[in-house]
């Protein structure tokens, strides 16, 4: 079992998609109050699907919440979308 599936299991991710999955959680950590992703190349990451962010890591979260993370190629509409809890 890889790290983001037993997140799965724990039920602490989940996997929404608008598009084919091209992006995988494999690599993230998750803490109280940061996310950081699997640094994919050419990909650009928002939290609310409108302000996009070349960075993979999102700070300042609170803990213990539901966080929405999309994900998308570059100059690409299709997004994928995760559902991440903060310890």
């Amino acid at each position: 079992m890889n790290k983001f599936e037993a997140l799965l299991k724990k039920g602490i991710a989940k996997i929404y998609t608008t598009k084919d999955n091209l992006f995988t959680l494999d690599g993230t950590i998750i803490t109280n109050n940061s996310i950081t992703l699997h640094n994919f190349s050419d990909a650009e990451y928002s939290l609310d699907n409108t302000n996009w962010q070349d960075s993979n890591v999102f700070t300042g979260l609170s803990s213990n919440t539901d966080y929405t993370v999309y994900i998308r190629n570059k100059g690409n509409t299709n997004t994928q979308r995760f559902i991440l809890h903060t310890k």
